[in-house]
């Protein structure tokens, strides 16, 4: 299935995201709306909207997570650029617990500081 005839079955309206690389599904042709989301999976979305429209990311920062070898494969790149970026932070001890389930909070202040980094 390519990403224009995508179509998930779940979750009809997540398909112009998927269409444009901004997430992708948990196979079978579904997405999951109702599954939690970890803090490595909302990295990747934020961080794939950013690609999308081109945003220039600032790299404020130069060092990475201590729990970095946590961080799924698929996700350091995204996790690592929007840390460079401060769009995200780590809990203690500098640990972004990727697997962790993120918070309402979280995923707020996350676009919020999307939002200032492009100014």
């Amino acid at each position: 299935m390519t990403a224009a005839t995508a179509a998930f079955e779940d979750a009809p309206a997540v398909n112009w995201a998927y269409a444009n690389g901004i997430v992708s599904g948990m196979g079978d042709n579904l997405f999951a709306p109702n599954a939690e989301i970890t803090r490595e999976q909302m990295a990747v979305m934020l961080y794939n909207y950013a690609k999308f429209i081109d945003a220039e990311l600032p790299k404020n920062r130069a060092d990475n997570f201590a729990d970095e070898d946590k961080i799924g494969a698929w996700a350091k790149e995204a996790v690592n650029a929007m840390y460079a970026a401060e769009i995200l932070s780590g809990k203690g001890g500098n640990n972004f617990d990727p697997q962790g389930n993120a918070t309402r909070a979280e995923v707020a202040a996350m676009f919020v500081n999307f939002m200032e980094a492009g100014k």
